[in-house]
């Protein structure tokens, strides 16, 4: 599955040392790096988002972030020189942010500004049936009764709204 939440070109863009620091890092390495970041971007939303999210600004900086991470602690740096480097720290926000965005506490929204939808989403559905035989319940469908005149009044304010012009 091909996402691409952030792209080679991101990664040069974040960090130009990267185009002649590392003569044997290439390009085919960094994509393998930025699959392993979504796939860890994946494994903390697929609980409350759809995945892959189409068009969510902030999982380019949070994949960017974890991919370069990655290759400059694996590929780049020594243990000492990446404990002197503000990756460390880059790191952790990225993970940080992303632990929040899966709590619910940062909602996310597309290029557009609109709300990415989670999945835990739900419409609730409101009726006052107050005064009312109950129209549906647990027992067998043969037990179902119809209230006549929970129907009429139904019928009266359909009436009602299409003479005031609400309904057409």
């Amino acid at each position: 599955m091909t996402v691409n939440y952030t792209s080679v070109g991101n990664l040069f863009t974040v960090l130009p040392s990267l185009k002649t620091g590392v003569s044997d890092l290439t390009s085919a390495d960094m994509v393998r790096f930025i699959e392993d970041a979504e796939n860890e971007i994946h494994g903390k939303l697929a609980k409350f988002y759809t995945v892959p999210v189409v068009s969510a600004p902030l999982l380019e900086t949070i994949a960017t972030d974890i991919a370069l991470y990655r290759i400059l602690s694996r590929r780049i740096f020594t243990q000492s020189n990446l404990k002197d480097s503000v990756w460390p720290d880059r790191y952790k926000e990225a993970i940080d942010l992303l632990d929040s965005i899966a709590a619910g506490d940062v909602t996310m929204v597309d290029s557009g500004g609109t709300v990415v939808p989670d999945i835990t989403t739900h419409a609730e559905v409101w009726s006052d049936k107050t005064g009312y035989l109950p129209t549906f319940h647990e027992g067998g469908r043969t037990e179902q009764v119809i209230d006549p005149q929970k129907l009429e009044d139904i019928e009266d304010e359909r009436d009602m709204n299409r003479a005031g012009g609400l309904l057409s």
